[in-house]
């Protein structure tokens, strides 16, 4: 499992890798009112893509009767009728959507994207089913032999057509090239059916899961919306910039965490203190490593946009270091949730995220008051707040940890925030992308250095950690 783990991680970090890069090579490529658009196409789809958020391969492998042909061809039916419903969706909202982002001469490709969400509702669900035999590499090929064949056709494509087109001929070429890979690794033939029964069974696991893809979209991702709509698609694409810069690094930790905390949270949930001790432990880390990522995306965070992206998006600094604090808090309460994930409480995130849709309707509010996008990205915090408040309000009534680990943890990540910042109001950000790397390294390092006197068990726990990893590595070298 642990092979696997890593197998599906390294896929992960490098789909992102690859996707990062390409949105290199698409802002410099493209305006940033096209590059904006691109941002909108994503949450445009998103939003109205159903069978995505069924979660129907997780069942595959969940379900006892994962094993079935008929009952894998149900749900392949199911798919196709999500990615049916969305494919309308799509269609008969292009021109508002179009409308509602400034760009009404856009119309034809919010339309072309209907055809998405019904390329990927004829996935081939077989590549789920390898999981069941704990065989982790269809679905990590799956995952990024698109990635890779995309992002070296993002070149060549976008000097054939140097518009917002050339967007919608990647995600077309990587939608289709995801369906091929599926029926490629296929060890059964593709096949649609339909039974009551069934058909009950599987939306009655998806529904909920849908809902809470609906809430994770208003949480995350629709606070894009209110900027593309509300202001233009070239201050999203800025905006879009600064959350994808922020959020890689999130994305990445929680993936490892889930593949390798997680299994050591819940073979320890049994024993009397223990998970406890380790949930602390968990807690105490992901504060740390918050405050060594909020650090430098915040004191290096302009001057890194402009030179992986241009001087086209100079100002982006702001965003940054406001939604860098976002996913620093984000990341405490994935550490929450994932703990009480291990005790197979599945509502916490759910709470977290209801808590984070608090984000929405303040930036409206915002906007309706004559906000700027900063003001957005200043609710999207409140919103990241106030999840994390709900995930460790929910964790405390059935978990017996002290409030004072808990405040302490979330105060080490507050006084390191406030420090940086404290530096952003003194200038740093004028002093050029070399002194600001080497004070945020000090910063780090102090960041570290109080790590050390105030978690001292984590420290311990670190330093034997590494004793046994060098013991085992002698006898592997002597071998």
């Amino acid at each position: 499992m642990l092979k696997g783990a890593s197998v599906l991680t390294l896929s992960r970090v490098m789909g992102y890798a690859l996707s990062f890069g390409r949105n290199i090579v698409l802002a410099r490529m493209l305006t940033k009112a096209d590059f904006g658009l691109s941002a909108a196409f994503a949450t445009t789809v998103s939003l109205l893509e159903l069978s995505g958020r069924f979660g129907l391969p997780f069942l595959v492998v969940q379900s006892p009767r994962g094993d079935c042909p008929r009952f894998l061809a149900c749900l392949q039916a199911v798919q196709l009728l999500g990615g049916t419903v969305s494919a309308l969706l799509l269609l008969a909202l292009c021109q508002p959507m179009a409308r509602l982002f400034g760009v009404p001469e856009a119309t034809g490709s919010f339309a072309a994207l209907a055809l998405i969400p019904l390329i990927n509702s004829l996935w081939h669900l077989d590549y789920a089913h390898s999981q069941r035999k704990l065989n982790f590499w269809p679905v990590a090929l799956t995952e990024v032999i698109p990635h890779i064949v995309i992002t070296l056709a993002v070149w060549p494509v976008t000097r054939w057509l140097p518009d917002h087109r050339s967007i919608v001929v990647l995600l077309f070429a990587k939608a289709l090239l995801s369906l091929a890979v599926t029926h490629l690794w296929a060890e059964r033939p593709f096949r649609l059916a339909w039974d009551r029964e069934t058909a009950r069974e599987i939306f009655r696991w998806a529904w909920p899961l849908g809902l809470s893809g609906l809430v994770l979209f208003a949480s995350q991702q629709a606070n894009q919306m209110v900027i593309g709509g509300a202001f233009s698609v070239s201050q999203l694409a800025g905006y879009a910039i600064a959350a994808s810069l922020v959020s890689v690094p999130w994305f990445i930790l929680v993936n490892v965490a889930s593949a390798l905390v997680l299994p050591v949270l819940v073979r320890s949930q049994s024993l009397a203190g223990l998970f406890e001790r380790r949930l602390r432990l968990f807690l105490e880390l992901s504060a740390v490593i918050a405050a060594l990522l909020f650090v430098p995306l915040a004191l290096c965070g302009e001057d890194l946009v402009r030179v992986l992206y241009g001087k086209a998006y100079v100002g982006c600094g702001t965003y940054m270091v406001i939604l860098a604090a976002g996913v620093a808090f984000r990341l405490l309460g994935t550490a929450a949730s994932l703990a009480a994930l291990a005790r197979a409480d599945t509502r916490n995130e759910l709470y977290g995220n209801l808590a984070r849709c608090l984000s929405l309707p303040l930036a409206l509010l915002a906007v309706w008051g004559g906000g700027d996008p900063a003001t957005v990205a200043g609710c999207v915090l409140v919103g990241e707040v106030a999840g994390l408040v709900a995930c460790l309000i929910r964790l405390r009534a059935s978990i017996t940890l002290s409030v004072k680990d808990m405040l302490l943890s979330v105060g080490y990540l507050c006084g390191f925030m406030a420090m940086a910042v404290a530096l952003l109001g003194a200038g740093i950000q004028q002093s050029g992308m070399g002194i600001q790397l080497m004070v945020s390294a000090a910063v780090c390092a102090f960041a570290l250095l109080t790590a050390a006197m105030l978690f001292p068990g984590l420290m311990q726990a670190l330093t034997e950690f590494k004793a046994g990893v060098r013991r085992k590595a002698v006898p592997a070298a002597a071998g």
